[in-house]
């Protein structure tokens, strides 16, 4: 069909007027202060995902074509987590637009949003806030910085993480607010949860990649597409949201290319403005006319859609890619006198070998008559060449043999030890050290195995250094198998020591470090984080014994704030020096009966407070989990006992306090309470 007459003018004025605003909005979002901070998290211990690194890596790539200043960071702790935030915070300072995507899970608490890093150990939601990172602290670096744009993008609407170990009272993420000027994407709906996806990125990062760099489309309206591709994708099972205050117009891929700007007020919104040349699209795109598609065309030139305008046009019309035409070879014009094709090669001086037949032009015209003077071709070329022989006719010709070339000299071989096999050598070194495998040049170059008397080398090498993956063990027994980079252990690989320990997980420069699992010969295993070959960080430390421990470590020992967990139900949470509990504390018994107070190297030893499950209480002073000194037992019945123990309830003397306010003295002797007067 051919588009109305009137509704073409008055798109193509309406469009004049939007491409007149789109030019001067985007302008001021071409400024260089754009920073963006990207965090994607896969590695959890519990609950891993699939590509969320991917996500905050092509993000990443993304943003940077388009101008961003980009910090990324992967697998990260909390720690490494509020580092990275401060890092944002600082690059923001005189930036116009800023940007912050996570990928991984996140979870909500009292209607606050929290971002789960890779070391979280939760065995409640209560722990949410210690273990994790609250969203606001993002906001709080927008806000200082006072960015004009600020665009939050959480890709983290997955489900609980430690669904094995408690329930969550709301799932999915909560809504939020952040400064003015912001724009907080939600990969679902607030409440809901979204899907992981199964390529190298998830369906609403793969929706976000497809369309951020679409020329000068409005902010906008990408979250509109990402939306509508996110619904499409998933069945419409899942729904992209957005909650936005932005002020102005913003581009992520301005390209300035679009001409006739005029006043901000001289035409309407550059959302109105890209809505009405998708609906002119839309009018056109399944029209069988190439008019129709050109009309887009004369219209928006660099439009969204020309590119498929321009297809489609092709496709209606026939046209295609121009292939070179064969070359068509003419023949010789021939006389009664020609000479045959072997005559005419002898009489060059070449080989007579029989010649091709010449293939007959299709549409040349016949070749006109020689003169009486004028020679063949054949003849012309004799004259060029050396004296001919005489030339023979068809029925003395004799084939001609041509001899064979002598065979090549063998190449001299100037590498080092000697080829065993194409592509593999055998090299001997003056230590007595033995390679067998590929090289390049003198360089050990693709798989081969090493051995020497201090160890042995089965993997990849590149450039003459262990690259790749590969298995390396020690003369004293230990053994690695997994990643190698300059030479070293580096990656994630899985230690075997010849004490029968053992650790899988990541690797740097050789030593362990990063997320990964020590398992002792003794039965004990560590889960967590590691730094110099030992734990440190939030992890979780499981004795043979059945005893459990979550929480900070350092120096392979629980150190700072956790939870210890006794095989017999026994349960304490403090802060821990060197492995055993220090400080202010709860101890929790199996029995019911609970402790709160002070905690002396794992020992009830202080000043707090002993709750007994069948409703008694004692306040005061406790030395190796017994009253001793100053201390008040409240009983049952609402009376007290406060004076000095002793022996705990084995001795103690002072006053019992009825509810009704008397006082009697009175002293306690093996839990009975005698009154003195």
């Amino acid at each position: 069909m051919n588009p109305n007459p009137l509704f073409t003018r008055l798109a193509a004025r309406a469009a004049a007027a939007a491409i007149a605003f789109l030019t001067v909005a985007a302008a001021p979002a071409q400024a260089d202060g754009r920073v963006a901070l990207l965090i994607g998290n896969n590695a959890y211990p519990t609950a891993p995902l699939r590509n969320a690194v991917n996500d905050s890596r092509d993000l990443g790539a993304a943003l940077r074509e388009l101008g961003f200043r980009t910090i990324v960071r992967e697998n990260t702790t909390r720690a490494q987590m509020i580092a990275a935030i401060q890092e944002f915070g600082k690059a923001l300072d005189g930036a116009d637009a800023a940007l912050f995507f996570y990928a991984g899970h996140a979870m909500q608490f009292k209607d606050r949003n929290y971002l789960i890093p890779i070391d979280a150990v939760m065995a409640s939601e209560d722990d949410v806030t210690f273990f994790s990172v609250e969203v606001s602290q993002v906001f709080d670096r927008m806000e200082r910085a006072r960015t004009k744009f600020n665009f939050v993008i959480l890709d983290a609407c997955r489900d609980n993480p430690f669904r094995d170990t408690f329930k969550v009272t709301a799932s999915g993420l909560a809504q939020m607010s952040g400064p003015s000027g912001t724009l907080i994407a939600y990969s679902t709906a607030p409440g809901a949860t979204a899907a992981d996806g199964f390529g190298r990125n998830g369906i609403y990062t793969g929706q976000l990649l497809q369309n951020i760099k679409i020329p000068d489309m409005p902010v906008e309206v990408l979250f509109r597409k990402v939306r509508e591709g996110v619904e499409r994708d998933t069945k419409r099972l899942q729904t992209p949201w957005e909650l936005s205050s932005i002020k102005g117009d913003f581009v992520f891929n301005a390209t300035g290319r679009l001409a006739g700007a005029a006043p901000s007020g001289a035409g309407p919104s550059a959302d109105v403005a890209a809505q009405l040349e998708l609906q002119f699209w839309k009018s056109v795109q399944e029209s069988s006319s190439p008019a129709d598609i050109q009309a887009y065309l004369d219209k928006y030139p660099n439009g969204v859609f020309a590119p498929l305008a321009r297809n489609r046009i092709d496709a209606l019309v026939g046209r295609g890619r121009a292939s070179p035409a064969p070359a068509v070879v003419a023949s010789a014009p021939a006389t009664a006198k020609s000479t045959p094709p072997i005559q005419r090669n002898a009489a060059v001086g070449q080989a007579a070998v029989p010649a091709p037949t010449e293939p007959k032009a299709a549409t040349a015209p016949p070749p006109a008559e020689p003169t009486a003077k004028a020679a063949p071709p054949v003849e012309k070329a004799a004259k060029l060449a050396s004296p001919a022989p005489a030339k023979p006719s068809p029925a003395d010709a004799a084939p001609v043999t041509v001899p064979a070339p002598p065979p090549k000299p063998k190449e001299k071989d100037d590498l080092p030890g000697r080829e065993i096999a194409p592509g593999v050598r055998e090299v001997t070194y003056a230590d007595g050290s033995v390679y067998v495998g590929a090289m390049r040049g003198i360089l050990l170059h693709g798989k081969g195995q090493y051995t020497s008397k201090a160890f042995k080398y089965d993997g990849e090498f590149q450039n003459g250094l262990k690259q790749g993956h590969g298995k390396y063990e020690w003369e004293n027994g230990d053994r690695y198998e997994g990643d190698f980079a300059d030479d070293r252990p580096s990656g994630h690989g899985k230690y075997l020591f010849a004490n029968g320990d053992t650790y899988e997980g990541d690797v740097k420069a050789g030593v362990i470090s990063g997320r990964g699992t020590y398992v002792t010969r003794s039965g004990d295993r560590i889960e967590g984080t590691f730094a110099d070959g030992r734990a440190n960080g939030v992890g979780i430390y499981r004795f043979s014994s059945g005893d459990r421990y979550e929480g900070e470590m350092a120096d392979g020992k629980p150190q700072g704030k956790g939870r210890y967990f006794a095989k017999n139900g026994d349960r304490i949470e403090a802060v821990f020096v060197g492995g055993r509990a220090q400080g202010r504390g709860v101890y929790r018994f199996a029995n019911g009966d609970r402790y709160e107070g002070e905690l002396t190297d794992g020992a009830i030893t202080g000043t707090g407070a002993y709750f007994y499950a069948s409703g008694p209480k004692y306040e005061g002073q406790i030395a190796n989990g017994t009253p001793q000194g100053q201390g008040v037992f409240w009983f049952a019945d609402g009376s007290r006992f406060d004076g000095v123990f002793e022996k705990g309830l084995a001795k103690a003397k002072g006053v019992l306090i009825r509810p009704d306010g008397g006082r009697t003295d009175a002293e306690i002797v093996d839990g009975a309470v005698r009154l003195l007067n």
